[in-house]
């Protein structure tokens, strides 16, 4: 076996340098939208550069950023009476004024559907629509979001989540950056809390993997495979949405979001993901234990239902995120300096993503044990589904079957 650890060290810090060259020049160019109080946006993708407000002005959004265009903000809500209160009053906050606010209550047990309706019956420009019936051939988020989109008066649709907190001048912001680069599709990243030491990490190490693996960064390259999508605000142009079929091209979907980015790069749509921590924030799950949970749904749907995919897919992956580790330990000789090489790789990129979360960057050391959890999670979810028959997401048990003929 004198081969096994000089092999090893060559193949992981080959894999590694592959790894950085290919992503390091978009991660460094990924754009900060303007922070909240100023009209300025971070250099980034696409060329952004630098620009001040006069002192006093309102952004506006436009043919060259001079006129206002009305947004439609579509909230899926499903049992969400604990935090949609908090997020219909930041919207009411908003100080873009052409803009109208629809809630999907989606076959509610709770009161989520009430405090909708109450909270629309004092703030002019917020709507409810209330789904009864789920028909055959959707999940329930999906035909939510269709429907909203449906009733929609806005030139731009906001898809947003139920759970997301933002400033007061959020979305004046946002659409003054969409004016100002001419984008028909922009996918924010929030700030995450997330409460916990392993919850931190393992969300550290999900992004992580995201970021280098799907590459939402190079997805205003309009020749790069690469698109971009989160659930938490996916802003798109009410025609190119309907171009891409809207969410009836998504209907048994489950990672509705990311495939919205994908469906707008097949039409051809301009699309750019940034970064918006200084004025959109969510608490993406509440403990390690609704993350192991909340997962159930993602991981087999992209891997085609294939519960073989999945599992072979994790192989790899723990050669490319332990494998550094063991041979900087282990291995003999000058073949360690492979191993640390690759570790230094893995850390800049890890720093580079961490931009993302600001989440403590200590947690890199126990990417090892983090990498163990990260895989129980993804078997656990194949598991799952294989003994239930099909994917339980909020309350609904969707049959394999029926969501192997939505792909």
């Amino acid at each position: 076996m004198n081969w096994w650890w000089p092999g090893l060290s060559l193949v992981v810090c080959a894999a590694w340098v592959g790894i950085a060259l290919f992503n390091v020049f978009d991660l460094l160019r990924v754009p900060w939208l303007p922070k909240a109080g100023t009209g300025r946006a971070d250099a980034g993708a696409a060329g952004v550069g630098s620009q001040t407000d006069p002192a006093g002005a309102r952004p506006s959004v436009g043919a060259g950023a001079s006129e206002r265009v009305q947004v439609s903000v579509i909230i899926p809500a499903r049992n969400e009476q604990e935090r949609l209160p908090m997020t219909l009053a930041a919207w009411a906050e908003q100080t873009y004024s052409e803009f109208e606010v629809i809630v999907v209550d989606d076959r509610s047990e709770d009161a989520t559907g009430a405090l909708a309706d109450a909270f629309a019956q004092s703030h002019p420009g917020f709507r409810v629509l209330h789904i009864a019936q789920l028909p055959v051939g959707w999940l329930g988020k999906n035909y939510a979001l269709q429907k909203g989109a449906e009733a929609a008066a806005g030139s731009w649709l906001l898809f947003a989540d139920a759970d997301v907190c933002f400033a007061p001048d959020a979305l004046a912001r946002t659409m003054e950056y969409v004016g100002r680069q001419a984008l028909d599709h922009l996918t924010v990243a929030p700030r995450v809390v997330a409460r916990g030491y392993w919850l931190r990490a393992l969300t550290a190490l999900f992004a992580y993997n995201l970021v280098l693996f799907k590459r939402p960064h190079m997805a205003h390259r309009a020749k790069s495979r690469a698109y971009a999508g989160i659930g938490a605000f996916n802003l798109v142009r009410k025609s190119v949405y309907q171009r891409m079929g809207g969410h009836r091209a998504l209907a048994l979907r489950p990672d509705d979001d990311i495939q919205l980015g994908r469906l707008v790069k097949r039409v051809h749509g301009r699309q750019q993901f940034a970064l918006a921590d200084q004025f959109m924030q969510i608490e993406w799950y509440p403990s390690l234990r609704d993350m192991v949970k909340g997962l159930e749904k993602s991981p087999l749907a992209a891997f085609h239902y294939s519960v073989g995919k999945l599992v072979a897919s994790l192989i790899p992956l723990l050669l490319l995120y332990d494998g550094p580790f063991a041979c900087a330990l282990l291995a003999p000789g000058w073949w360690r300096l492979a191993g640390v090489g690759a570790l230094v790789i893995m850390f800049l990129l890890y720093f580079m993503v961490n931009r993302f979360l600001r989440f403590p960057l200590h947690q890199f050391l126990v990417l090892p044990v983090t990498l163990c959890l990260f895989i129980y999670t993804f078997v656990r979810s194949a598991w799952q589904a294989l003994r239930r028959g099909g994917l339980l997401w909020r309350g609904t048990l969707y049959p394999l079957a029926e969501l192997r003929r939505g792909l």
